[in-house]
């Protein structure tokens, strides 16, 4: 477990540091983790996973209101810190006791949020709700000694990131079976819903509580 709290703080340096030093021009697709790089993320989401794997048709008015709504957390939470993108266990590689991080070519700047729920809630990371609670604390911690942020509206922002991220990763995997047809996918989906299903627990908000209805049902 002791990798585990090195990863997130390593995140943090990332996350902090690297915004100073990077040159942002040569982010692709964008320097910024923007609305419309998010909404592309959910179009993917809809036409890749709803459609063609979970078959379902698609609920306008929901899903524009949760559009809405998370567009609405990413506009207004601090985003000058660098966004790894896709931060999860399987791009980080362990030798001679150090931690090595790959896979970092989406980076842009963006939120501290997102990178951290990519990792709490990886499909390739096994935790029990407890421990997540517990790293995603030990995170928190550390983001308000380093940033001053405050913690509550942290939490409060957090799951919402965690919902944009589970979004984006169903979609990739709804676009991979499609363009590949890779069925080691569609083994990974019953761990993401079951990650979306444990935000139930998380939030009072009855859109996104409707929206991950709609999604675990």
């Amino acid at each position: 477990m002791i990798y585990y709290e090195k990863a997130l703080s390593d995140l943090l340096d990332f996350q902090i540091r690297g915004i100073k030093v990077i040159d942002l021009n040569f982010c692709y697709q964008t320097e910024n983790f923007s609305n419309e790089l998010m909404y592309s993320d959910f179009q993917k989401f809809q036409e890749y996973y709803i459609i063609n794997i979970k078959k379902s048709e698609i609920d306008e008015t929901l899903f524009n209101d949760i559009n809405k709504i998370l567009c609405s957390i990413n506009s207004n939470t601090d985003n000058n810190f660098f966004l790894y993108r896709d931060f999860q266990t399987r791009n980080i590689m362990i030798k001679s006791g150090e931690l090595y991080y790959i896979d970092y070519q989406s980076g842009r700047r963006g939120p501290l949020h997102y990178d951290a729920a990519s990792f709490l809630y990886s499909g390739s990371i096994d935790l029990s709700e407890d421990e997540r609670s517990f790293f995603l604390d030990y995170y928190i911690d550390s983001v308000n000694k380093r940033t001053g942020a405050d913690k509550g509206k942290f939490m409060f922002e957090f799951y919402y990131f965690v919902l944009m991220r589970l979004i984006q990763v169903l979609g990739s995997y709804g676009y991979t079976y499609e363009k590949k047809k890779d069925e080691t996918v569609l083994q990974k989906i019953p761990k993401a819903i079951s990650n979306i299903r444990s935000l139930r627990t998380k939030t009072s908000d009855p859109v996104m509580l409707k929206f991950i209805d709609y999604l675990t049902k």
